[in-house]
């Protein structure tokens, strides 16, 4: 079983997963990793690379039994966890990488609209939401475990 954990930027998915991949002995795959591969352009304005969705879902189903971490919305066979944070945190969460105010403002709306939730459930995933607000990731992860009967 695949495990997806995705969100906004800044509500703790890298940490998570990586936490969460201890804790299950898995293999965490940070699609940011892969992203250059798929790049078929950069968004100027936003800062950030254009991929090819299609061409990287297929890359991210050849994986078994791991944790794909990422705010994009792929479709692969994975049970769905979206991370979500209080707006007041997620800002000094993104406001700590320097990112520009017009970045910073972007992701604010996108977690505001649960745009990353959406996204997901546009996809077909069946979503289940977990607030990381106040919370490490390792207690996060244990939530998940527990959600997931492990």
């Amino acid at each position: 079983m695949n495990i997806l954990i995705s969100g906004t930027p800044g509500t703790g998915k890298s940490e998570v997963s990586e936490a969460l991949g201890k804790k299950l002995s898995m293999k965490v795959v940070h699609v940011s990793d892969l992203v250059d591969d798929f790049s078929v352009g950069t968004d100027e304005k936003r800062d950030t690379k254009i991929v090819d969705e299609d061409k990287l879902g297929k890359k991210l189903r050849e994986f078994q039994n791991v944790i794909i971490e990422t705010h994009l919305p792929i479709k692969v066979d994975a049970r769905c966890f979206v991370l979500r944070c209080d707006i007041s945190e997620l800002k000094e969460r993104l406001t700590a990488r320097k990112w520009s105010e017009e970045k910073i403002n972007e992701n604010i709306q996108a977690e505001i609209f649960n745009s990353c939730s959406d996204d997901m459930k546009n996809k077909g995933y069946e979503i289940i939401e977990i607030d990381t607000t106040g919370k490490s990731a390792e207690e996060t992860a244990e939530r998940i475990t527990c959600i997931l009967g492990k």
